[in-house]
């Protein structure tokens, strides 16, 4: 049966004031393949709870986009959903941004890495063996003791897994390949069992 999960969007400027939110297309596809149906969340964290609340979604996905502090009312947002989250025991699969904000929520230090943008690498740790894209420039070389680190790519972390709280995080971007390949659609149905 399909089930629904909350996502986060990216924030962009327009002309005249504007700010919209935007979803790269390719999540539906991607969380059609896993079974499940996004509900996009607005800017607003009351409202974005609320609809947590109210919709029946069984989890919930933080997306990549821009860095943390680009836009703070961004920022502000997916660090309320997080504690909702936690507070809850409402799963959560953390994506490139998203595991960013988590691991920034828990104290862990980002430092900028070089060669991780536009570009793929191995995986060594419990996902190795697997070779995923990477699209970003900030990451970790550290978890919290919360979290297990279940995978990197030298010293960087690139996925992790809290220990108790039904909470995932990898830096890679599912959404991303031609087609949905079956370990990210497996971790997805894992970590958003509840």
């Amino acid at each position: 049966m399909t089930r629904v999960v909350a996502i986060t969007q990216r924030v962009m400027a327009c002309a005249h004031g504007e700010v919209r939110l935007a979803l790269d297309v390719r999540w539906a596809r991607f969380l059609a393949a896993c079974d499940l149906v996004g509900v996009p969340l607005p800017l607003d964290p009351g409202l974005a709870v609320r609809t947590l609340r109210r919709t029946g979604c069984s989890g919930l996905v933080l997306t990549g986009g821009e860095g943390i502090g680009v836009w703070p009312a961004r920022d502000e947002l997916e660090r309320e959903l997080l504690r909702f989250a936690t507070d809850n025991a409402f799963p959560v699969v953390a994506v490139c941004r998203g595991m960013q904000v988590v691991l920034h929520a828990f104290g862990v230090e980002l430092r900028r890495v070089a060669g991780h943008t536009a570009t793929t690498h191995a995986l060594s740790g419990v996902h190795g063996g697997r070779v995923v894209n990477s699209y970003h420039d900030w990451s970790a070389l550290s978890a919290p003791p919360e979290f297990e680190v279940t995978a990197r790519h030298g010293p960087v972390v690139e996925a992790v897994r809290h220990r108790v709280a039904p909470l995932t995080g990898i830096m890679w971007h599912p959404e991303r390949t031609v087609v949905p390949e079956s370990a990210d659609v497996a971790l997805f149905e894992e970590a958003l069992a509840g």
